[in-house]
């Protein structure tokens, strides 16, 4: 086929170019999106988590009863007023506020509170994180305590999105942290934030008188991180066999117990209750210990020798 030409010519007629005639290109493959986040507010929604929104500017007063300094933070020139003269250092007095708010309903027995959004102080460069509260009216039993709660919380919301947590024991970094209940959040042998007890202090100065949780993840750090692979395992031919145990245990992490514990049979020890005495404030815990093979059905006499062997290992690491 001929090929056509567009011929442009100026007023005296003589042919000055000649443009071929083409159609439009354009990449009809849809750019890459990381879809984590939104994995991520739709696992806290799951779990009954409310999402805030709030500005991203605070006030001098809400940095100092959360412990920090307003000179770290970034002022604002001609602002409205005092209250949001400074842009946000953290996301975690605005959700304090508004838990405050909020508890005083009477219908409100627990609350679990998130919001995401850009931060900035002075001599840091700006972060993209994420800030979850839970407090509890309920009477602080082990299955309902906030630390405890909001941990379960973040292995659920973060294993939708293919990141297994681990969590460590740390000091605090910040006055509001309470001491002795502080952990880093890590993934991967990276740290990618904080969970952490309010200090009752703070607590105070927010005019809250319910323990407090918050955690906060920086999702700058959590989304360089590659997703695990998963791997679907089959369901159990045979049934396992549980065998419950109560004893005195100190106030120390149970993981780390957990891990002196082993054997070819034995798949998982669990926490079932925690009780504490008022008084004596002795704590005894129940654990069950789950025995099984993936051949064939355990004996009673295969059970009790791996059991007696995991126990021993257990009160030799308490000793």
């Amino acid at each position: 086929s001929r090929r056509r030409h567009t011929r442009f010519r100026n007023v005296t007629g003589v042919q000055t170019c000649a443009l071929p005639i083409s159609m439009p290109k354009a990449s009809i493959i849809p750019p890459f999106r990381d879809h984590r986040l939104h994995a991520l507010r739709d696992a806290l929604k799951a779990d009954g988590a409310y999402e805030c929104l709030h500005l991203a500017f605070t006030s001098p007063s809400a940095l100092r009863m959360l412990g920090t300094d307003p000179a770290t933070a970034v002022s604002i020139e001609n602002p409205i007023g005092e209250e949001i003269s400074l842009m946000r250092t953290s996301l975690l007095p605005s959700l304090l506020q508004t838990l405050e708010r909020e508890l005083r309903s009477p219908d409100e027995q627990r609350l679990l509170l998130y919001e995401y959004g850009k931060t900035m102080a002075k001599g840091r460069p700006e972060r993209f994180e994420l800030c979850a509260i839970f407090s509890s009216k309920e009477d602080l039993h082990f299955s309902v305590e906030p630390f405890f709660v909001l941990k379960r919380t973040l292995e659920r919301v973060l294993a939708t999105i293919d990141h297994p947590m681990i969590l460590e024991a740390s000091h605090p970094e910040a006055s509001c942290e309470h001491p002795g209940r502080t952990a880093t959040i890590s993934i991967d042998g990276v740290s990618v934030g904080r969970l952490f007890e309010l200090h009752p202090s703070t607590l105070e100065a927010f005019d809250i008188h319910e323990r407090t949780v918050a955690a906060v993840l920086d999702l700058d750090a959590l989304f360089e991180r590659t997703p695990h692979t998963r791997t679907q395992r089959p369901i159990p031919a045979f049934p396992g066999i549980r065998i419950d145990e109560t004893l005195s245990l100190p106030k120390c992490s149970f993981d780390i117990l957990v891990k002196k514990c082993s054997h070819e049979l034995l798949r998982r020890i669990d926490v079932i209750d925690v009780y504490e005495h008022p008084e004596t404030h002795e704590r005894r815990v129940t654990l069950r210990f789950e025995y099984r093979r993936d051949d064939r059905t355990l004996t009673d006499a295969e059970v009790h020798a791996a059991h007696s062997v995991v126990f021993k290992a257990l009160l030799s690491s308490l000793s």
